[in-house]
């Protein structure tokens, strides 16, 4: 962890299982690093950049990602309960079975992301971009309903014009 407080770079390696929790990280850099199971819960993660890594079931309870950049990143199974990912960068993520509940997600993008089987419930999308999002019926929504081909993003994604 030193190196990485110093370098506040990581590529190419693997952090499996490591304990981050609380640790702060923001702005840091990690492409194509591996961190299956690894605990970020509590972490500021600001305006970090985890370009292509490999975070399946990973942790990242209260996790603060805001401006995060998680592009093409394998997040299968992670969980974000809690977490504040507002402007994160999910396109063309991963996030299969991911725990995104109660999660601060405005204007996050969700450009041709994967959320197959993920848990949206009481998220706050405000915002977000959803466009090519990847669902299918085992996706709930955040208002805890599945997910159809009749959904309409715009009723989670709407902004609220009356604090202009």
């Amino acid at each position: 962890l030193t190196v990485l407080k110093e370098r506040m770079a990581h590529q190419d390696g693997s952090l499996e299982n490591c304990d981050l929790s609380g640790a702060n990280l923001a702005n840091a850099t990690f492409a194509t690093s591996k961190f299956q199971q690894a605990n970020f819960s509590g972490a500021n993660l600001q305006n970090t950049y985890f370009f292509e890594v490999d975070a399946v079931g990973a942790r990242f309870n209260a996790a603060n990602l805001s401006g995060a950049n998680l592009r093409s990143a394998r997040m299968q199974e992670a969980d974000f309960q809690d977490a504040n990912l507002s402007g994160a960068n999910f396109a063309r993520a991963d996030l299969s079975g991911a725990s995104l509940q109660n999660a601060n997600l405005h204007h996050a993008n969700f450009w041709q992301t994967t959320l197959k089987g993920a848990d949206l419930r009481g998220a706050d999308l405000t915002g977000a971009n959803v466009t090519d999002v990847r669902c299918n019926e085992t996706t709930i929504l955040p208002d805890g309903t599945p997910w159809s081909d009749e959904v309409n993003w715009a009723a989670f994604t709407h902004h609220d014009e009356s604090h202009k």
